[in-house]
């Protein structure tokens, strides 16, 4: 049987992940699902809506999903989410040991198992070529990597750590029509997980993934249409039914995205423009502070020295996935 294809777009939050995954879902054949890794808690037990406005277990999209899957019977999502516990931000350096993948396979047999019928049951409600996963986690990206019925392009999506650091230090709403918020990260933390989830990002990606590429948020803001247009042709996917206007504005109708930035709740005109207000608003000390913390990686992706005017692209390696290319 023909691999489900996912394509899993990883990096820590606040970094275009959620708009980036919405775009890709308007094009047909690709369905945006959201962040599948918190489906069980926050659709099954939570009350988290479909991005189609929708409860999930009232959405005709995912109770088809539900029905190919289990037959409307999913497994307890108490059990999926204990299971999902071993695939934390903590176990990160345990997938570098040898002889990991033979553990993990085996230690997460049951959980991998209900994974493949779940994705493969999106595939076909969807009638999907590609499922757009925004999932973002590292760990998670390294079980869907386990499963032999998955073909994973990994796309990291990385942004200025002190843009990031600034954005968590404002709270979003969490849902529409609620009060509750996002909660707000320290300055610490967040480039922490920054260079983590970059790290591990970029490692499983090319190690573990069958494609993998990086984009940068600044790129793809300033000029969205060309960084769509680079994802797909990375994918191998025609590029004749974006969803850009003249001006460059982008249509959006609603998806069928489980959970995420609630910025996904988003349609209609949508203009993409790069948001700075880091540079004014965030303070010289923690900007200092960010900086101290990620700077080898800042120079890596081109936000240090004489790369900082340059941008990355996506370009094939010779390997069959891909590699990071500088372009100006």
């Amino acid at each position: 049987m023909k691999a489900v294809h996912v394509l899993y777009i990883a990096g820590w939050g606040r970094s275009g992940t959620t708009l980036m995954g919405n775009i890709l879902g308007q094009i047909p054949g690709f369905a945006a699902v959201g962040e599948l890794r918190f489906f069980w808690e926050r659709n099954l037990v939570g009350n988290h809506p479909c991005g189609c406005g929708s409860s999930v277990r009232n959405c005709t999209f995912w109770k088809r999903v539900l029905k190919r899957a289990w037959d409307g019977d999913p497994p307890p999502p108490e059990e999926m989410i204990r299971w999902g516990d071993h695939l934390r931000t903590r176990h990160l350096p345990m997938f570098c040991i040898p002889g990991s993948t033979r553990y993990f396979s085996r230690v997460l047999t049951p959980y991998l198992n209900e994974l493949s019928k779940f994705y493969r049951a999106i595939e076909g409600a969807g009638e999907a070529r590609v499922i757009v996963d925004i999932s973002k986690y590292p760990s998670y990206a390294y079980a869907l990597s386990l499963l032999p019925e998955v073909e994973l392009s990994l796309l990291l999506m990385v942004r200025d750590p002190r843009a990031v650091a600034y954005s968590w230090l404002h709270p979003k709403i969490q849902q529409e029509g609620q009060d509750s918020r996002m909660k707000r990260i320290g300055c610490v933390t967040s480039s922490a997980l920054w260079t983590s989830w970059s790290l591990s990002g970029e490692w499983l990606g090319r190690r573990r993934a069958r494609r993998f590429a990086l984009v940068r948020y600044e790129d793809f803001a300033t000029n969205p249409r060309a960084a769509v247009e680079q994802v797909l042709a990375w994918l191998g996917e025609p590029a004749g039914q974006l969803p850009f206007n003249e001006d460059e504005t982008v249509r959006v109708r609603p998806t069928h995205t489980t959970s995420g930035n609630p910025d996904r709740m988003a349609t209609g005109r949508i203009s993409i423009r790069l948001d700075d207000r880091w540079r004014s608003g965030l303070p010289a000390r923690k900007k200092a502070l960010v900086t101290s913390i990620c700077w080898p990686l800042m120079r890596r992706y081109g936000y240090l020295g004489p790369w900082s005017e340059l941008r990355f692209g996506l370009a094939p390696s010779q390997d069959g996935g891909a590699r990071v290319s500088r372009g100006s």
